[in-house]
């Protein structure tokens, strides 16, 4: 039976011969893929999270927990991968499915915009509740894309240079987000009233639109279908994968081990380190960019040679050390956030290349809207309970203060403590239970993929 495809595009000669794109439509394909996703995309999800959207949910009043909640609201509409998931199967079209959750999903930020001016200052319950109400209707529709997206994309880029592509689509994209959150930090640091917030949030569902249409210029090859799906099979059969589950496993701790702080860096930087909003975004969003832009295209060739596993076991366990570099921070002492951008840019986005390459790797072709949908599922479960953990304990911390030596210990601390644990766990634990086909040892990576190249770029020339 011939598949169906979304969109203007259903008569493109690569749908109509069932194969994977080549030539010239696979090298325009990708060349819009990453202007739409490193450019568009980027700039719209730089000014819908971090610093802007941090202070304007404070601005509405939102507390510890209530602020935790919302963190948590994206990935709590992971649900919305189980419809998805099925409409691709049945209508075997990714590219249909993507365009019609994107492009409502990016307009949403146009109500965030307009809250502060429908909804008074008088009612601020009201005024969160919606916020949250329309952050999650965003989230459920993000993530019904998101599926789509995954599939799609996976057969367009090429395995053979995934790697490479994902690094320099995401130096791209990294780049452009230091300007974007720089211009935004700027803003609000100028003129920090609701207009500007309004300006930023309605610029951004402009410019995440653009993002989501520029797809329409992209062909989708004929997907790899399953005529005898069902809900159940669909869910139950990618739990039957035993490499999937170590894998979920990993994701799970992953999302738990890294989420349960996400509410608190930026709270800790604006409130406890008085921080203005460009010197947040500078510690958490411009430095670690800029230390991704410049490091990823060398992790993208590693992971295409040696593999995802030992690319993530050597970097998440350098990650550990960020929550107790928090941990001895002080207001005079702000700059050892340094250490933070540097260690979270180069091995932050390291395991981020790897998690997305090992998302393609362990999803087949023949039924991966199914294995995105579990997994993304048990994914953003674990994602949405570490912000509202975080939080919980943030806010039942409130009024915690010990003088551990030099230090002044809050519950803050207290959190970041909790995040190292939880760390070392992972990657105890969780990250070794991960099996990829044809990957290298840890060590053979640091010896050959990181400590050999170093020797050779030190070296005098004249040897």
């Amino acid at each position: 039976m011939k598949a169906r495809v979304g969109g203007p595009m259903e008569g493109n000669e690569a749908a109509r011969r069932g194969q994977r794109l080549s030539g010239p439509e696979l090298r325009r394909s990708l060349v819009l893929i990453t202007v739409a996703w490193g450019v568009f995309g980027t700039l719209w999800m730089n000014a819908v999270s971090g610093a802007p959207f941090t202070s304007f949910a404070r601005r509405l009043g939102a507390g510890d927990l209530l602020f935790g909640v919302l963190m948590a609201a994206p990935v709590l509409g992971v649900l919305g991968h189980i419809p998805s998931a099925y409409l691709i199967e049945r209508l075997r079209s990714r590219k249909g499915v993507f365009l019609w959750a994107f492009v409502p999903q990016r307009m949403l930020w146009f109500a965030v915009a307009a809250l502060p001016w429908v909804i008074g200052r008088g009612h601020p319950s009201a005024r969160l509740g919606l916020l949250a109400a329309i952050v999650f209707a965003s989230s459920l529709l993000s993530n019904a894309g998101s599926n789509a997206f995954m599939g799609w994309t996976a057969d367009i880029i090429p395995e053979r240079v995934r790697g490479r592509y994902l690094g320099n689509r995401m130096r791209l994209s990294t780049v452009v987000g230091v300007a974007g959150a720089a211009v935004a930090g700027w803003a609000l640091d100028w003129n920090g009233s609701m207009t500007t917030y309004s300006a930023i949030f309605a610029i951004a569902s402009l410019l995440g639109t653009m993002d989501v249409l520029i797809f329409f210029l992209i062909p989708e090859p004929q997907m790899q279908h399953d005529e005898t799906v069902t809900l159940s099979k669909m869910l139950s059969g990618p739990l039957r994968d035993a490499d999937f589950r170590r894998f979920l496993l990993y994701s799970a701790s992953e999302g738990l081990a890294f989420g349960v702080v996400v509410p608190i860096f930026w709270l800790f930087a604006l409130e406890y380190l008085a921080l203005g909003k460009f010197y947040c975004n500078f510690y958490l969003l411009i430095l670690p960019s800029v230390m991704t832009a410049v490091s990823v295209p060398f992790w993208g060739r590693v992971t295409d040679r040696y593999g995802c596993r030992p690319v993530i076991l050597v970097n998440t366990a350098i990650l550990i050390l960020l929550p107790l570099v928090w941990i001895v921070t002080t207001r005079q002492w702000h700059w050892l956030l340094l250490l933070h951008g540097l260690m979270g840019g180069v091995c932050g986005g390291a395991v981020t290349i790897a998690d997305f390459n090992l998302w393609y790797r362990m999803t087949p072709a023949k039924g991966r809207p199914a294995y995105l949908a579990v997994g993304f599922i048990v994914n953003g479960v674990a994602n949405g309970l570490g912000p509202i953990i975080g939080g919980a304990m943030s806010q039942a911390l409130r009024g915690f203060a010990r003088s551990v030596g030099p230090l002044h210990v809050t519950g803050l601390h207290v959190v970041f403590l909790l995040s190292a644990v939880l760390r070392t766990i992972h990657v105890m634990v969780f990250a070794p239970l991960l099996r990829e086909r044809g990957s290298s040892g840890p060590g053979r990576l640091i010896s050959d993929g990181i400590i050999a190249p170093a020797i050779k770029a030190l070296r005098p020339p004249y040897e």
